[in-house]
C-alpha cells in the first residue's frame, strides 16, 4: 500500500499588500517597480534616495559644528541652526508618504479593473448557457 500523498496547492495570486510593503519595509520606489509602473518607481527612489542623502549630509555637518564650536572653547560664537536638518527630514518624509499613498491608490485601481474583469467575464458565461424558459 503506498502513502496518498495530498495534491501540491497550487500558487495564488500575488497578494494585493506586496507592493504597499514592499514601498514601505523595503524602499520606496519598489512597489511602483512591482506594479510595472516604472517611471513612478525611478522618480519615487531617486527622489528618496537623494533628499536622505541630503538630510544625512545636513545632520553630519550639523553635529561636526556643534563639535567644532564646543572644542573651540569661542563662547561668543553662535550655534549652528538645526533648520535645515528638520527640513530635510520633513522633505523626506513627505517623499516617503506620497510614495505609500500612490502605491495604495493604483493598487486599489488595479485591484478594482481585476475584478471588474472577472465580474465581467461570469456574465458572458451566463449569457452562453442556454436558457431553459425560451419558448
Amino acid at each position: 500500500m503506498g502513502v496518498k500523498r495530498q495534491p501540491r496547492a497550487q500558487p495564488g495570486p500575488r497578494s494585493a499588500r506586496m507592493p504597499i510593503m514592499l514601498s514601505g519595509l523595503v524602499f520606496p520606489g519598489l512597489g511602483q517597480f512591482s506594479q510595472r509602473r516604472w517611471v513612478a518607481g525611478v522618480l519615487y527612489g531617486t527622489a528618496f534616495t537623494l533628499l536622505f542623502g541630503l538630510f544625512l549630509f545636513t545632520c553630519l555637518r550639523t553635529v561636526m559644528a556643534f563639535y567644532r564650536l564646543g572644542f573651540s572653547g569661542d563662547t561668543s560664537a553662535h550655534p549652528p541652526s538645526p533648520l535645515p536638518v528638520v527640513l530635510f527630514f520633513l522633505a523626506t518624509l513627505l517623499v516617503y508618504l506620497l510614495n505609500l499613498f500612490d502605491t495604495y491608490r493604483a493598487q486599489r485601481r488595479i485591484s478594482r479593473a481585476k475584478a471588474a474583469e472577472r465580474h465581467l467575464s461570469k456574465l458572458a458565461s451566463f449569457d452562453s448557457l442556454p436558457h431553459s424558459n425560451q419558448p
